[in-house]
């Protein structure tokens, strides 16, 4: 008998080449293609339910009779499930088993005789959830019906909240809760929301960190000491214990940490580390990617990471709220030298001063990284701090030992030295990272760019046209006079320069601008200079669909 199906249809019902489609196709393009025939269907819902953000689109599956949807005062739809005798779970079931990304950001979109309804039953929403991600601004309504969703085969978990010490004894159970079930996690984040105002708008003015209970920490500690494929751990914005380091330190496993210690916690764990490595017990064995922050730089932070174990780390992050002088910021750097897999360097130093009275002692860049050179393969460099200076010399220094670098950001949040004195970098001064630096593309500094070097300086620094790659530039508190012969410069020093920003965060002119905004103007001027022409029109001929 001679088939009725072209050779099309025939490929269509092979299973790879409908996901090859399908993965190409946006959500409503893939909604509607699984209207189109049965072998579509049965092939695209399962991506098309794979990841959520809301509960409505299954619930809305149960019998119609027995449920609604209702408007707030706000004028947000609730779903409210009206006559639990009514339901009937086959059709939710059917669908729910595709769902593989949950990620809940409006707790409220369904009521909490609903949220009882659905606990009744017993059993988890999602059977086969790998991640989940859970937004609870107070911690009532979400956190008490995480259990809804807390499977085995869950991987990958964020928790978003304001204030994680809202409701102390909600927090414990929902640890508890997750370490019962969910021990096969290997992503673990702590987010905390930023509080906004009517209009959307946040403060961008940085806080501490926030400083869980003891009650919480402990339940953390228990948590993170039970979850042996633990890879990835995140609490940037909150303040853990001891001994949750010390539960984190001890995972085989974990490659990514990245969260904040307060100044006790912080001393009791250089002593763990300490007493680890004097016994040889395992302390970050597989660690890869640090971000460690902390409210100063001191000999506990420099015992700390001379006590981790793993000799893969590549990149390491220090976050610190006071400045260090520049004595400790090289000692810390001493022990950071003695890993030569770090590839990734960036430090955020006295973001916000500790009181206005306070004199900073200004970071001396050429004396503070020397231990660093030691690391040739380095090629991201990122400092910030309160105030710091660079040198020709620190320049020189830098492009003749870090010959792989990618990044080199040494930006001051003040002025360089509190006073009227401006940056005593030049133009000139950057020769030698185009000439050694043979893969820098994204570069900042303070500098002085009043002084222009001429044509015959730059043929004998620079006799061969320069091939560096640079495309973005910032430079930061920099006088500037001429900004044609500055973009004239920059453009034969780094040919491929396309971006030329100008930074400072004075509120009022600095000592040696006449007037606010002069020196952003003129920087203005030579960014436009570097920056690529606009396309031509098109042409009479040319066609658009």
């Amino acid at each position: 008998m001679a088939s009725h199906t072209t050779a099309t249809q025939d490929c269509l019902r092979v299973s790879e080449i409908s996901l090859v489609i399908i993965g190409f196709l946006r959500p409503t393009d893939l909604a509607r293609l699984v209207r189109t025939c049965r072998a579509m269907y049965e092939g695209g819902r399962p991506t098309l339910w794979k990841a959520q953000r809301s509960l409505r689109p299954l619930l809305r599956l149960l019998p119609p009779d027995a449920w609604s949807e209702d408007l707030d005062e706000r004028g947000s739809s609730i779903f409210r499930i009206t006559d639990p005798e009514k339901i009937e779970w086959t059709r939710f079931d059917s669908f729910a088993q595709h769902v593989r990304t949950f990620c809940w950001d409006d707790v409220n979109e369904v009521s909490p005789d609903t949220l009882s309804v659905l606990s009744g039953r017993g059993r988890p929403l999602f059977p086969r959830l790998r991640w989940l991600s859970l937004t609870d601004r107070t911690g009532k309504i979400g956190l008490p019906s995480i259990h809804l969703f807390l499977v085995p085969t869950i991987d990958h978990l964020v928790l978003s909240l304001i204030s994680f010490n809202a409701e102390v004894a909600i927090m414990c159970q929902t640890f508890q809760r997750v370490g019962a079930t969910c021990t096969n996690l290997a992503f673990l984040e702590l987010w905390q929301e930023e509080i906004k105002d009517v209009d959307g708008n946040s403060d961008d003015i940085p806080t501490p960190p926030q400083q869980l209970t003891d009650d919480i920490n402990d339940a953390l500690a228990v948590l993170l000491g039970g979850l042996p494929k633990l890879e990835n751990f995140r609490a940037s914005a909150i303040s853990i214990s001891a001994s949750c380091v010390e539960a984190l330190a001890a995972l085989p496993s974990v490659v990514q940490v990245d969260t904040h210690l307060i100044p006790p916690d912080m001393h009791t764990v250089a002593a763990a580390a300490a007493r680890s490595s004097r016994e040889g017990r395992p302390w970050f064995n597989a660690l890869g990617e640090l971000a460690l922050g902390v409210n100063e730089m001191d000999r506990s932070t420099a015992t700390f990471l001379r006590a981790i174990r793993s000799k893969a780390l590549e990149c390491l992050v220090i976050e610190c709220f006071i400045q260090p002088d520049s004595y400790t910021v090289k000692h810390n750097l001493e022990v950071v030298a003695r890993r030569p897999s770090l590839r990734t360097l960036m430090m955020g130093l006295g973001h916000v001063p500790e009181d206005s009275s306070r004199v900073y002692e200004t970071l001396d860049v050429e004396d503070a990284l020397q231990p660093l050179y030691a690391l040739p393969s380095l090629h991201t460099v990122d400092i910030r701090c309160a105030s710091l200076v660079v040198s020709a010399n620190a320049v020189r220094d830098i492009a003749n030992a870090w010959r792989e670098l990618s990044t080199l950001e040494l930006l001051s949040l003040m002025l360089p030295h509190g006073g009227v004195e401006k940056p005593s970098l030049t133009l000139e001064d950057l020769i030698p990272l185009a000439v050694n630096c043979p893969e820098l593309r994204a570069l900042g500094l303070p500098l002085n760019a009043e002084e222009v070097p001429d044509g015959a300086t730059l043929e004998r620094l620079l006799p061969a046209p320069s091939r560096s790659p640079l495309f973005a530039f910032t430079a930061c508190y920099a006088p500037i006079e001429n900004p044609g012969q500055v973009a004239h410069f920059l453009a034969r020093l780094f040919p491929k320069l396309r971006a030329a920003v100008y930074r400072d965060t004075a509120a009022k002119s600095l000592p040696y601008e006449t007037k606010k905004g002069t020196f952003w103007g003129k920087w203005k001027i030579v960014h436009n200079l570097l920056a690529p022409p606009p396309p031509p029109p098109p042409g009479p001929d040319q066609a658009f669909e």
